[in-house]
């Protein structure tokens, strides 16, 4: 941006430079999906990452691989600058979108983490996040909508037993196979 010169008789601009989005954030991540127990049949997903907060984002896909715990790691980088107040949305394929406002956030029932302020602090470099604390709750099948509704319990419902890659695809939610 620039500014006019206070000097009346001068048509110069002083300029002001602000640094909006430096800094190379990295983010390792470890995730527990509902349904999810144990090493599934199928132990890689796509995973929806974005931050929000005290600076936002556009949503990253990247690669998550699960252990033997049904515990998924993966990594993602953001163009953005470090600092505190920081909250990161998770969005797993056949998942609710999760806002996590705590860098190690735990429930006590599944399903009951709830926050509203950021309380994530980010450096240039890694940031370890461990977010196996809290489930990322199931249901919002392909053709997703942002919520579990009757499509999404019919996609279950009228393809249980079935075994076909297609409905494999859709709606197989524990990743059994």
């Amino acid at each position: 941006y620039k500014y006019p010169n206070s000097n009346k008789n001068s048509h110069s601009y002083l300029s002001f430079n602000r640094r909006r989005g430096s800094g190379n954030v990295n983010l390792n991540l470890k995730l527990k999906f509902q349904g999810i127990i144990s090493n599934p049949a199928t132990n890689t997903m796509s995973v929806k990452i974005k931050l929000g907060g005290s600076q936002s984002t556009n949503y990253q896909t990247t690669t998550f691989t699960a252990d033997q715990n049904g515990v998924w790691t993966g990594s993602v980088s953001f163009n953005t600058t470090p600092g505190q107040g920081f909250i990161v949305y998770v969005k797993g394929p056949k998942h609710i979108q999760k806002k996590v406002c705590d860098p190690t956030p735990n429930e006590t029932a599944p399903g009951t983490y709830r926050c509203s302020s950021g309380k994530i602090t980010l450096a240039s470099g890694v940031n370890n996040l461990d977010f196996s604390g809290i489930l990322l709750l199931a249901g919002d099948l392909p053709g997703q909508d942002g919520v579990v509704n009757s499509y999404d319990t019919s996609l279950v419902r009228n393809n249980l037993g079935k075994n076909e890659s297609e409905a494999l695809r859709l709606d197989d939610i524990n990743l059994d196979g």
